[in-house]
This record gives C-alpha cells, structure tokens and sequence, in this order.
C-alpha cells in the first residue's frame, strides 16, 4: 500500500534516480511521497526523516535553490544532532551540505565553517586516511580557491589527493577529481 515503509524506500529511490537523470521536479514529488509517508510512520524525529529531508535539499540545491535547500538540510540536521550528538557521521555529512548550500550563496566564510565542521567529526571519526576526511579537504581546498588563497587551497588538494590516491590508486574517480583539482590550484599560483 502507499503508507508503508517500503513504499517510501522505492519513493526516495525513484527521486535519486530521476535526480541522477537530471529531471530535478520529478525527483523532488518523489522524495515529498517518501517524506510524507516517513512523517506520517515515524513522526519528525527519526533518521529516515532526516534522509528524505538530505534529499530534498540536494535536489532542491541541484535546482540552484540554496535558500531552499539550505531550509531542508538545517531539518536534517537538527534530527541527526538530537538522535546521534555532534559526533556522528551523519552530521558530518548534513554540515557539508549545508557548506554547499552556503557556497552556492557565495558566503564562503559560512562555507568554510560549516566544511572545518565536517572535518573535525570526520577526523575525530575515522582518521585522515579516510574517503570522508579526503571528502572533507577537498570541498574546504575548492572554497579556499574561490577565496583567492592558493596556498590553503593546495595545502588541503595536496592532502585530499594523497588520501584518494593511497586507498583507491591512480585511475579511481575520485582520485582523478582530487588531482584536477590540485593541479587548478598548482596552475593558479603559478
């Protein structure tokens, strides 16, 4: 039936599926039905509201909305610090997103915080050999470039590229991202 909890798991499904497509209005009424169903199962503070509000603040960010998006994830991330506490990959995760949302806005100051929040969980978690650590210097090496301050920027490149290049090798995505990246910030300053 509609008010099940699988149901809203194919909803939210068929939303990042149309958002991966690039049809960012049918991903957002898809991930509304999941959010509905969840809200109405569980109530307001639970993870799985937590995730269907994530979602639609990246489509809604994908949308260029960041006012939006910036409202969903803030939702996301009040129940993720009432159920888990600061120290929680989640939040981690909410805290970038909400550093996009604010990039997007051009307040990198809000930017940067909100990405040293991320990595300080991320660090305290998981250690700087991490994809989440080498997530975490990436984004803060970008919004240091778009700030004008190469030698932040490439010190954080240096350190995402090394992270990537140590645990998935050369010809990884990723791995190839970080070392774009860096090489932009290398060519930048000279």
């Amino acid at each position: 039936g509609e008010e099940n909890p699988n149901t809203a798991i194919d909803f939210n499904n068929l939303g990042e599926a149309w958002r991966n497509k690039g049809d960012l209005d049918i991903a957002i009424d898809y991930f509304e039905k999941a959010l509905k169903i969840d809200l109405k199962l569980f109530g307001e503070e639970n993870p799985k509201v937590a995730i269907r509000y994530n979602n639609l603040g990246s489509a809604w960010l994908d949308k260029r909305s960041p006012d939006k998006a910036m409202d969903y994830y803030e939702k996301a991330l009040k129940i993720d610090l009432k159920l888990f506490g600061e120290e929680n990959a989640k939040v981690a995760v909410r805290y970038n997103n909400l550093g996009s949302a604010w990039r997007d806005k051009g307040n990198l100051d809000k930017t940067i915080a909100y990405y040293e929040k991320a990595l300080k969980i991320d660090l305290e978690l998981f250690g700087e050999e991490n994809p989440n650590t080498a997530i975490d210097f990436n984004n803060l090496g970008n919004v240091w470039n778009d700030k004008g301050d190469l030698n932040k920027a490439r010190s954080y490149g240096e350190k995402s590229y090394a992270i990537f290049l140590k645990l998935y090798g050369p010809d990884n995505p990723r791995t190839k991202k970080a070392k774009a990246n860096l090489d932009i910030y290398l060519a930048a300053q000279k």
